[in-house]
């Protein structure tokens, strides 16, 4: 190479480096909190989403009726006008952010996308950032933490939402996102924890259930292979490494070590239900059974949730026999299904998981109950039914709907818990 080429790939490199360090200073959209106090405040706002007047901002948190907040990013050059909007109807504000990017360090904000985060399915780093900014701007009733760290060198999250941080209470953990086709599970699982946080004070049920247990959502345990499922749709399995270099991946609801390797699940390296080497050989399920057992004396209930099925199911996977406890587990099951008839008119079945699916070995189902001895211990396969031949490629437009079915189970769930812990005394 000339030395006339090399001092032209210099200035390049120079010219696109100085570009980049002014694009990271651009600064990022101001986060505005309103308080409409009125219906006509309320029908204001939206009919100012439905026309934005080329005022460049995007809803986060939806007016719905009076005296419940909204959020809302604005664009630095559309902020003055929008002042002029709101202040034309008296809408009192307050400024959370004067600049997002600061604010949480994170430049994977974008004004694109967000007025439609519940009906879309999102990239990992797009839902990383979403729980990062709940976590930053709710800090008195969020909490973000990382539990892991995936093959690939993803970290793994848990994030807990609750209500007065001085009470030590009974913990739910919701975990997603195992299966890496199943985008349907992670997203629906964002969009309840989005309703958790935005509607805590505002919905009666949610409020009950918060004022009495902590709940903790694992998002997507499967980071890499969710990642991976961009490229190739359905990758199921982790990405780490095996014998054979054609056949990556474990499935990791098959490595949790209660029962590991017999019924249900396979030695074999290419099975899409290969188990693994051993018992906790992934990363993966090794920090979720670690996070678990760590907080196994507060916990009271465990969902797994896949798509797809419509069903609430309970152990055991390993066998057909029938658990000590499935009394219990089956009246909250019975109490979930017509819960979730009544409010959103679709059937889920219920049963033991070997019995109204197929066998399966190794399952973190089997291990939560049978290792830690959690008695509310449950997997939801949710919408559509086995009948749809195509349903872990389904619709963006049934996350809403999915998500309202998971929404409506934990919230009578938690509501059996209270009544069984009420008859106790």
């Amino acid at each position: 190479m000339n030395l006339n080429k090399v001092f032209l790939i210099f200035l390049l490199l120079k010219f696109y480096s100085n570009q980049e360090i002014k694009d990271d200073a651009k600064p990022g959209p101001i986060l505005l909190r309103l308080n409409p106090n009125n219906e006509i405040q309320v029908d204001f706002l939206k009919s100012l989403k439905r026309d934005k007047h080329n005022l460049k901002f995007q809803v986060w948190r939806d007016a719905d009726l009076p005296g419940h907040h909204v959020d809302i990013w604005v664009a630095q050059k559309s902020y003055h006008d929008f002042l002029l909007y709101i202040q034309k109807v008296g809408i009192r504000h307050q400024v959370l952010s004067e600049d997002l990017y600061k604010s949480i360090g994170h430049r994977n904000i974008s004004l694109i996308g967000i007025e439609t985060f519940d009906s879309n399915y999102q990239d990992f780093e797009e839902i990383v950032a979403e729980m990062t900014r709940l976590s930053y701007f709710y800090n008195d009733s969020v909490k973000m933490e990382k539990i892991g760290m995936s093959y690939d060198g993803q970290l793994i999250y848990a994030i807990t939402v609750f209500q007065n941080s001085s009470l030590i209470k009974p913990k739910i953990v919701i975990n997603c996102g195992v299966h890496a086709r199943e985008w349907l599970a992670i997203s629906s699982c964002k969009y309840v924890l989005r309703k958790l946080v935005f509607n805590q004070n505002y919905d009666a049920d949610i409020s009950k259930l918060l004022k009495n247990y902590d709940v903790t959502m694992i998002p997507i345990l499967n980071p890499d292979g969710y990642i991976y499922s961009k490229r190739y749709r359905m990758w199921r399995k982790s990405r780490s490494k095996t014998t054979d270099q054609n056949c990556n991946g474990v499935d990791i609801n098959r490595n949790f070590g209660y029962r590991w390797g017999s019924g249900g699940s396979s030695s074999d390296v290419c099975a899409e239900t290969y188990c693994g080497t051993h018992p906790f050989s992934e990363i993966e399920s090794l920090s979720l059974a670690r996070f678990l057992y760590k907080n196994r004396r507060s916990l009271k209930a465990y969902i797994d949730v896949h798509t797809f099925g419509q069903m609430w199911i309970t152990p055991w996977g390993f066998t057909h026999s029938i658990s000590k406890d499935y009394k219990t587990q089956e009246n909250a099951m019975k109490r979930i299904q017509l819960a979730i008839k009544i409010n959103n008119n679709v059937t889920y079945q219920i049963g033991r998981s070997s019995e109204i699916m197929y066998q399966t070995s190794g399952d973190a189902l089997d291990w939560v109950y049978g290792r830690l001895g959690i008695v509310h211990t449950y997997g939801v396969e949710l919408r559509p039914t086995l009948q749809i031949k195509n349903g872990f490629v389904y619709s963006r437009f049934a996350i809403v709907l999915s998500g309202e079915d998971l929404m409506v189970g934990l919230k009578e769930l938690s509501k059996v818990m209270l009544e069984e812990e009420k008859n106790a005394f």
